[in-house]
């Protein structure tokens, strides 16, 4: 199952300068907005059953206006209608103030109906300067099991309420500082989490083993036996001994990706007690962020640590699939 990505950009006023950006020769907003024409035009960036849309916000006459140009679609279907989403893109201008609470509620809304992965991906150069605060929206990405990023242009040290968004939630911040900058974040996945110890060694084991292997068939590719030639019995064996102990580490990762999502329902429930709360009216918004910021804390952690279980296993399975083809190759 893909991932649904929503591109939250944010089209407020100050998005129609440059401030920021270092050598930007147009606003913001058209930087933006360009490079989502060339993205969501080049469909091979995205996984078969990955889906997307697009939100923008910003605020017109002391009212937050946020619309969606892009309801969810799959984005390898997008070119069917590629022109008249790049006619929307164009429309977009920058005004107002910055309402990232009123976009996020949105973009929440378009995920609610969304399986597999959910992720906000925030485009801004602003903390937000209306509306509530958008933490409050914490709670219902992590009843989601969505994820909030944020592309941040600019070079303000002022971000901890963006910080908080993407910690809580398991995401991840990134700063456009050079217009090459946000090509490189859109364009392409940021670092994969480091693996835990205990996987690193091993990957570092198999890799050592399949090299080894490798090289002693070159050789044997080489030399008289010809390209038919059987590796040496001890070397095969040591590719089935090395599969064991991945195929171990696999399964044992799998088992603490399911106690991770145990440890996760103590502290839910008693983040969804303070919600409701807050929902009855008996403590106030502030009084709420106050409250729920230890728990969320705990959730975002627990969030991270899967991402990085997950990713572990999908290097595992990559190495299991090298090894069966050379195991399989060893016994012809």
């Amino acid at each position: 199952m893909g991932l649904s990505r929503v591109y939250l950009v944010d089209a407020s006023g100050s998005m129609g300068g440059t401030a920021g950006v270092a050598d930007l020769e147009v606003p913001k907003i058209e930087l933006v907005k360009g490079e989502l024409k060339q993205l969501l035009g080049e469909t091979s960036h995205f996984a078969m059953d990955d889906r997307v849309a697009l939100v923008v916000f910003k605020n017109r006459k002391g009212k937050p206006l946020v619309k969606t140009v892009l309801p969810f679609q799959y984005a390898r279907a997008i070119d069917e209608n590629y022109a008249h989403l790049i006619g929307d893109i164009s429309t977009i201008n920058a005004e107002g103030g910055t309402p990232i609470s009123a976009g996020i509620r949105e973009a929440l809304s378009l995920t609610a109906s969304e399986h597999g992965d959910r992720e906000i991906l925030l485009i801004t150069d602003a903390d937000y300067s209306l509306g509530e605060d958008p933490r409050i929206h914490i709670y219902d990405a992590l009843i989601q099991h969505a994820t909030i990023d944020v592309i941040y242009l600019g070079t303000s040290e002022r971000l901890e309420m963006l910080e908080e968004l993407v910690r809580k939630t398991g995401g991840l911040l990134r700063m456009v500082r050079r217009p090459g900058d946000l090509h490189k974040h859109l364009f392409y996945p940021p670092d994969p989490p480091p693996l835990d110890p205990a996987t690193e060694e091993l990957v570092s084991m198999a890799s050592s083993k399949i090299k080894e292997y490798d090289l002693a068939m070159s050789g044997l590719d080489k030399g008289e036996g010809g390209t038919g030639a059987a590796p040496p019995l001890e070397l095969a064996n040591g590719l089935k001994e090395m599969r064991t102990k991945i195929l171990k580490r696999y399964d044992n990762l799998g088992k603490e990706l399911a106690v991770l999502t145990l440890d996760r329902q103590e502290p839910l429930l008693k983040l969804t007690g303070i919600r409701q709360m807050l929902e009855r009216r008996q403590i106030s918004k502030k009084e709420y962020l106050k409250r729920a910021s230890e728990t969320e804390e705990i959730l975002g952690n627990l969030v991270r640590a899967a991402k990085s279980k997950r990713y572990a296993t999908q290097v595992l399975e990559a190495i299991i699939a090298d090894l069966d083809s050379r195991i399989w190759n060893a016994k012809k």
